[in-house]
C-alpha cells in the first residue's frame, strides 16, 4: 500500500502520469496479438487450396527479402531437413 502511496505522489496526484499506468500502456501496445504458428505448404494448401497457399507463399518470401535489418520477425525460412526443396511436402 506503502508503494501505491508513494507512486501517487511521484505523479502529482495523477494516476495517468504514474508510472504504473505509463508501463502498462506502453507494454499492452507493444505485445503481440493473436498466435503466432508457422504452417508448411502442405498444411496452407489443405486449409486454403492451392492457388491461396501459393500466394501466401510468394508473399511470404517477398516480405522475408525485402524486410529491414531492424525487423526481427521472420516470415518465410526452408525446410531445414531438406534445403532447396522447392514443394518438398506436396
Amino acid at each position: 500500500m506503502a508503494k501505491l502511496y508513494e507512486q501517487w505522489i511521484s505523479s502529482n496526484e495523477d494516476w495517468m502520469q504514474s508510472s504504473l499506468v505509463v508501463n502498462n500502456a506502453k507494454s499492452s501496445s507493444t505485445r503481440r496479438r493473436g498466435r503466432y504458428v508457422m504452417k508448411t505448404f502442405k498444411q496452407l494448401r489443405d486449409l486454403y487450396g492451392a492457388a491461396v497457399a501459393k500466394g501466401l507463399r510468394d508473399a511470404k518470401r517477398e516480405l522475408e527479402a525485402n524486410k529491414s535489418s531492424s525487423d526481427t520477425n521472420c516470415y518465410w525460412m526452408e525446410n531445414p531437413d531438406l534445403p532447396g526443396k522447392e514443394d518438398c511436402c506436396t
